[in-house]
């Protein structure tokens, strides 16, 4: 039962959420500026930030179980206490190794996290309404996110980023706090304490599309978002680490009104299969036009066209999958498609992180692409979705 009432539990949960963000888009943008300014490589930066993946991928599946068993809340508490520790830690370390190794622990606090977070949004929309609430606590993620942006690029001058992260610190301790008091249990499903082959019996076939399709999809988005294209703006086009932050931001606060629209539709769409096809389609479109931008201007319009489609994509596919997930085993099961996206991110940071080394930055755009076209047919393969929710 909750402490508070269901509609400011919501809230605070989505803040929570949305510190999270803020954090990991602070890092995602310091750490590797830190680096670059020390003369590492695209593909040794690539390596430490698949340390991230590597700590998320440790933990998600029994963490998604436990939580089946047991609720999200403890998982929650402990996941805010670790990241606030290895926020600290990161705004001290100077050298590869001390990032690899609190990137790591980001990693694993994070994946405790991200592991119970969409049981616990299952739990908030157990009355219908499955992608708006979805769609609302993406919203809040973009929007702080594009916040930890800005503030990461404007203070990065000083001591070359510790300020933001010690800010981030600061910041998930209090959510800490009052996560301790405004967090409700989540539902717990003591019928789901089941062997680890019972679980994946229990997997409705269309569920391992869903999965394929979120590893490529953080495949391709996750190396570029995160470090090639803030270093290729840092390093080629001579963007500022300001504006490399106002860059990454744009991405998010363009996400933020995205989300909550897309949630509204794809409520009350009837073919969504068709739907997130059509806006992966256009996604590789613009990484097209991304590719071949001959100057600041084209390449901001068409990155921003791009945040638009991944934005709908990151709320249309998740409502399509909705069909498939087994409520008994649900946190388990969101658990494992999270997992396959850490996999993607992991395995497109080594390739990816190495392609930016050897060639322009078109042909990692060329990839992405052609990944965005894989998963429009993948999308239009599961149809059984293809029903608004007010008939689940």
């Amino acid at each position: 039962m909750s402490r508070l009432s269901p509609r400011v539990e919501a809230v605070g949960f989505a803040i929570l959420s949305g510190l999270i963000s803020f954090f990991y888009n602070v890092v995602m943008i310091v750490v590797p500026l830190r680096m670059s300014d020390h003369g590492l490589p695209y593909a040794v930066v690539g390596g430490a930030m698949s340390a991230v993946s590597i700590g998320l991928i440790v933990v998600k599946l029994a963490i998604g179980h436990l939580s089946d068993l047991f609720g999200s809340r403890r998982f929650i508490l402990t996941a805010l206490l670790g990241l606030a520790i290895a926020a600290a830690g990161l705004g001290t370390v100077e050298n590869l190794w001390g990032y690899i190794l609190f990137m790591a622990l980001m990693g694993v606090f994070r994946g405790i996290f991200t592991a119970v977070s969409g049981s616990y949004v299952f739990d908030l929309a157990d009355q219908g309404g499955y992608g708006r609430v979805y769609g609302a606590v993406l919203s809040v993620n973009s929007l702080m996110a594009s916040i930890g942006g800005m503030i990461a690029g404007a203070l990065y001058r000083f001591g070359e980023g510790r300020l933001p992260l010690y800010l981030c610190s600061g910041l998930l301790a209090l959510g800490l706090a009052w996560a301790w008091r405004g967090l409700s249990a989540g539902q717990s499903q003591p019928a789901a304490a089941l062997s680890a082959w019972h679980l994946l019996k229990g997997i409705r076939p269309g569920l391992w599309v869903f999965c394929l399709l979120t590893f490529l999809q953080s495949f391709a988005i996750g190396p570029l978002w995160n470090f090639i294209l803030p270093m290729y703006c840092y390093n080629i086009m001579g963007f500022s680490a300001a504006w490399v932050g106002v860059l990454m931001a744009a991405d998010e606060l363009i996400s933020t009104p995205t989300s909550l629209l897309a949630g509204q539709v794809v409520d009350r769409i009837h073919r969504l299969s068709r739907w997130n096809a059509l806006i992966l389609v256009c996604i590789a479109v613009c990484g097209v036009c991304l590719g071949n931008a001959s100057g600041p201007v084209p390449f901001m319009a068409a990155f921003l066209l791009c945040s638009v489609g991944i934005a709908s994509s990151y709320v249309g596919l998740p409502r399509q999958r909705f069909s498939y997930i087994n409520l008994r085993q649900k946190g388990f099961e969101l658990a494992l498609i999270s997992l396959c996206g850490n996999l993607g991110d992991a395995l497109g940071s080594q390739i990816l992180g190495q392609v930016a080394d050897r060639y322009p930055l078109s042909v990692c755009l060329a990839i992405f692409s052609g990944v965005y076209l894989v998963m429009a047919l993948l999308a239009l393969f599961c149809r059984k979705a293809d029903r608004p929710a007010a008939q689940e």
